[in-house]
């Protein structure tokens, strides 16, 4: 199923010849290199529609410009080699902290709290009273950590 191209004496690939690409050419169709599955496609796309013309190489993508040099423009933009990937800012792996560990003595005053607050309602442990102090604490003063990642 594969054609010989008189002009070029090159084989053109038998998907080209599915489409009248000619025609789909002057009716605005553009050209471009789609990455899927960690390889690179030519297609045709004109609006929302695309074509698959297959999996493109460096020979295909030669014949193909030299087929439809008014279309070589708009494969300018398109690359063979896969696409960089980019830091994405929301993909950063966060970890709890290290715990501290039994180094915490709280103070007399603050287990005199913890128990007053016990005793009226207050339901977690110790961690947790001396944890929500903090937090309402900073809510309060409208302070927050943020984590920011700086350049690389």
């Amino acid at each position: 199923m594969v054609a010989e191209s008189e002009d070029l004496g090159e084989e053109i690939p038998a998907s080209w010849g599915k489409y009248d690409i000619p025609k789909m050419i002057a009716e605005g169709w553009r050209a471009r290199i789609k990455w899927a599955k960690n390889r690179p496609y030519l297609t045709l796309r004109f609006g929302d529609q695309e074509r698959g013309l297959g999996v493109l190489d460096d020979r295909k993508l030669e014949l193909f410009k030299e087929m439809y040099p008014n279309l070589a423009g708009s494969l300018a933009r398109g690359r063979l080699k896969p696409p960089k990937r980019r830091d994405k800012i929301l993909t950063t792996p966060l970890k709890r902290p290290e715990e501290i560990g039994s180094s915490y003595q709280p103070s007399l005053e603050t287990l005199n709290w913890y128990h007053y607050f016990k005793n009226n309602g207050f339901t977690g442990s110790l961690g947790d009273f001396v944890n929500d102090v903090i937090y309402n604490y900073f809510s309060e003063k409208n302070w927050k950590l943020a984590i920011v990642k700086g350049p690389s």
